[in-house]
This record gives structure tokens, C-alpha cells and sequence, in this order.
């Protein structure tokens, strides 16, 4: 078996390859929460694939793709802690996630917000979005994407975390940050 997986399509089927399973579903029944984590990288339909880079500045993800290319040129030790520099998986898997997100809130009919770009200890990417109380903060590794968010100080009661992997789990986080 082949170890690209990238999305097929034909006149009446996607047909989406993994090692270990194929999805196949009729044009009729093509849903966008085929989006999967696999071999570093996301897998997704052709109905959720992500855009192209944004290259207009009007454009609502081009601060936080400029933001993201940035982290390229962070080094070891970039913020004086001693900690990794931002794995280039990592920002390339940050890439596609967000462009994800972007377009299923913006296909939900959401309002976009743009996040704070940063990496952190470990290499991995980080968005974090503020609204009211509320604070979204995700990592995105080469292999994952984790979420936290908070509505206060406290840790036991005021916070949770997971994966924001999924379509399902993303528009999930977006609505709640959403939602006063």
C-alpha cells in the first residue's frame, strides 16, 4: 500500500486511503468530519481541504499565517528559558489546522477571530484566543492537537483540556469561545 494519503476523487466517490482503513462515501453522503490526524499530517476531503496560503493582505488568516512563518526564524533557547526551537512540522501541522478551522466557522457562518501566534517549550505551535473571560489556548504538534481552555483562575473548576483534532471538537471550541 502506498504511503501518500491524499485525498481521490471521482466522478461519484471520495475515497480517502489510510494504512489501516479506507473511507469511501458517495458524492450524496460526503461529509467534512473526514479530517484526520495521520503521519503528521491531516488527511481531509476535498470539501474541507485547507486554502491556499494567504497572499492578500485583506485577507482575514494573513496576519496569522505571517505570524506562523515567523516561528521559523525562532532558534534554541529563543525566549531566554532554554527551550526547543519551533519544529517545522509542528508550524507546517499548525498551518493546515488553522486553515481548517477557518474555513468550517466561516462555512458555520461564525465570525473569525484571529489568534495570538507563539510556540511553546517543546516545539510545538501555539494559538491562543481571548474573548471576555474566556481563553482558548491550542498546541499543535507534528503528531496532534491539544486544546485549554479556561473561564478563571481556578484549575479544578474554572478549566479543561483535550484534543482538537476533529471537525467536531474544533467547531466545538470555536462556539464556545463564541458564546458570551
Amino acid at each position: 500500500m502506498s504511503s501518500v494519503q491524499t485525498p481521490v476523487a471521482t466522478k461519484r466517490f471520495i475515497v480517502i486511503g489510510m494504512p489501516s482503513k479506507t473511507h469511501v462515501r458517495s458524492s450524496g453522503e460526503i461529509d467534512r468530519n473526514i479530517v484526520a490526524l495521520q503521519h503528521n499530517y491531516l488527511v481531509s476531503t476535498p470539501t474541507s481541504a485547507p486554502v491556499p496560503a494567504p497572499t492578500d493582505r485583506a485577507h482575514m488568516l494573513y496576519s496569522t499565517w505571517e505570524s506562523l512563518e515567523g516561528l521559523y526564524e525562532l532558534e534554541e533557547n529563543w525566549n531566554g528559558y532554554d527551550v526547543a526551537a519551533p519544529d517545522p512540522d509542528a508550524i507546517e501541522q499548525a498551518k493546515k489546522w488553522i486553515q481548517c478551522l477557518y474555513e468550517e466557522t466561516r462555512s458555520e457562518g461564525h465570525r473569525w477571530i484571529s489568534p495570538h501566534v507563539t510556540a511553546n517549550e517543546e516545539g510545538s505551535a501555539v494559538f491562543e484566543w481571548a474573548r471576555h473571560k474566556k481563553r482558548l489556548m491550542v498546541c499543535v504538534s507534528p503528531s496532534d492537537a491539544i486544546y485549554i481552555k479556561s473561564w478563571g483562575p481556578s484549575v479544578v473548576s474554572e478549566m479543561t483540556d483535550g484534543e482538537a483534532v476533529s471537525l467536531e471538537a474544533r467547531l466545538r471550541l470555536w462556539t464556545w469561545l463564541l458564546v458570551q
